[in-house]
């Protein structure tokens, strides 16, 4: 999407091809795969400001306080998880699948095998 900041959209051209080639997406997984992009672009900008600017800045008293990037940065984190697990991107949800189509194929029987092979 043209309104992605850069971050996003490099995001998006990687995990798309993959997305398509690997997992069972369609029309409504859109607003989950837009989700998951915008997070990892905060998480990686958050991580910018955490890098320059550190975990803890010192108030104007020389207290410290909690860097806010900080905060935003766990808030993608957790928006990142969350539509990682809608699309089916971690390892659980990809062990669901797995059982769920193997569950899925009919079990062979030997004995019909044998006697198909008459």
């Amino acid at each position: 999407p043209a309104y992605f900041p850069q971050a996003a959209q490099d995001e998006w051209e990687r995990l798309l091809p993959i997305l398509k080639n690997d997992f069972p997406l369609s029309e409504t997984d859109y607003g989950n795969l837009v989700a998951y992009c915008l997070a990892f672009a905060r998480m990686k900008q958050a991580e910018h400001e955490i890098k320059k600017y550190g975990t803890f800045q010192k108030n104007k008293d020389g207290s410290k306080r909690e860097n806010p990037a900080v905060r935003t940065q766990s808030r993608a984190m957790h928006d990142l998880k969350a539509a990682s697990t809608a699309l089916g991107m971690t390892m659980i949800e990809r062990q669901k699948m797995a059982l769920n189509k193997a569950k899925a194929e009919p079990e062979k029987d030997p004995f019909a095998e044998l006697m198909n092979n008459e």
